[in-house]
Formats: structure tokens, C-alpha cells, sequence
């Protein structure tokens, strides 16, 4: 059996307790596939976040160097969307992460940062090889992206 969370609200909270924040308790956000729209910055203040994934929805603007405060994640899964601009270097900084996913994002452009490799756990880093607009430069650890959705 599966089960979903549809709706979190906290707006009508009475706890005067910042433990009540989804910042600090939530760790995992599965948002995949849902055709959702916008920017990402707000997810931002989960510092407790150690899975982020976001693949195949319709996410748009840059991918925001404040992921790189997110200390505890592991996952990255931004597949399938339409971010824009550079795979920031801040996310070099995450020490835990162990997958990120950057693949069919058009958008995307620049150089995939070579640091991103040197973090100790991390194993894959997918990117879309026949984006022109990307290079992934001398990522050692960079795979292109598939077409399935065999995602982490």
C-alpha cells in the first residue's frame, strides 16, 4: 500500500515552536511527476532535506546556490524539467550527496563543475550529453541521461 500526503498545512499552527517547521522535521520531498511549476527557492529553508527529487515536472528558472546549504542531502533528482543557467558550484559543498540528476533540463548551460566529483559519497552525476549548451568539462564522474526513467 502507498500513501500520500495531498496537503501539509501548517499556516494555522497555535505552536509558537520552530519544531513545528517542515524545515526541521521533513526529509525527504518526492515531488516527481507532477507537472508542477515555478521556482525553487523556496525549498531552500529544509535544511534537515536529505532527498530532493523533482524529476519530470515543469520547475523553470536557475537552479538555486542555496541548495548548497542543504548539508544533509543525498539525493538530488532534477531530471526532466526546465531549469536554466549553470549547475552552481555551491553544490560542491554538499558532502553527503551521493546522486544528482540533471538530465533533460534544455536549459542548462555552462560547464558541470568539476568539484561537484571530488565530494567523497557522491557516484553519479547525470547530465543530457547531447545538450550543446553543457559541457561537462572534466566531470569524471558525469553519465548522460537515458531516456527511461530508471531514476534513484
Amino acid at each position: 500500500m502507498v500513501l500520500s500526503l495531498l496537503l501539509l498545512s501548517l499556516s494555522s499552527s497555535s505552536s509558537s515552536s520552530s519544531s513545528s517547521s517542515p524545515g526541521n522535521w521533513l526529509r525527504v520531498l518526492y515531488v516527481g511527476n507532477t507537472n508542477m511549476t515555478g521556482d525553487i527557492d523556496g525549498l531552500t529553508s529544509l535544511s534537515n532535506l536529505e532527498r530532493l527529487d523533482l524529476h519530470e515536472s515543469s520547475f523553470s528558472s536557475t537552479i538555486p546556490t542555496a541548495l548548497g546549504e542543504l548539508t544533509r542531502l543525498t539525493h538530488l533528482n532534477l531530471f526532466s524539467n526546465d531549469f536554466t543557467g549553470t549547475i552552481p558550484n555551491e553544490l560542491a559543498l554538499l558532502q553527503n550527496l551521493q546522486f544528482a540528476d540533471f538530465g533533460f533540463n534544455p536549459g542548462l548551460t555552462g560547464t558541470v563543475p568539476a568539484a561537484l566529483c571530488t565530494v567523497a559519497p557522491l557516484e553519479t552525476v547525470v547530465v543530457d550529453c547531447d545538450n550543446d549548451a553543457l559541457d561537462v568539462g572534466e566531470c569524471t564522474c558525469c553519465q548522460c541521461a537515458e531516456t527511461t526513467t530508471n531514476r534513484q
